[in-house]
């Protein structure tokens, strides 16, 4: 990589792992990535744009984690698709599904119920 690279000064390397997204069991946080559909990728922009034309479709990684290299085959979502566009009024408290920004800050699988906003005798307490 660094002779592909000489003036790159690090890889991707996988961050944060989604439960039960495409890439569970397949990606571990840690994992340096080396290769998408058989191109060799460094920087985030062209992996975004990799990502971006294989929406619905698959792209096959290949991994480097510790001294092994590892190579998996990742369906590819459309994050607009489940990206909340609606919401729930009930007694002045605000639900939606789960986006995958929360699902992400959070560590949890992108789906289910969000109290967006409490109020009312929806008034829910935390502990």
């Amino acid at each position: 990589m660094r002779a592909l690279f000489p003036d790159a000064i690090g890889l991707l390397v996988a961050e944060t792992v989604l439960p039960q997204g495409p890439s569970d069991g397949k990606i571990e946080e840690g994992d340096m990535l080396l290769k998408v559909n058989g191109e060799y990728v460094n920087r985030f922009i062209r992996l975004e744009e990799i990502l971006d034309d294989s929406v619905g479709g698959e792209v096959r990684v290949l991994l480097q984690r510790g001294s092994d290299e590892r190579e998996a085959l990742i369906s590819v979502g459309d994050k607009h698709a489940i990206t909340p566009d609606r919401y729930v009024q009930v007694c002045g408290a605000r639900f939606n599904t789960l986006s995958y920004q929360l699902a992400r800050a959070y560590n949890v699988p992108a789906k289910g119920v969000y109290v967006c906003e409490q109020a009312g005798t929806l008034n829910l307490c935390v502990i």
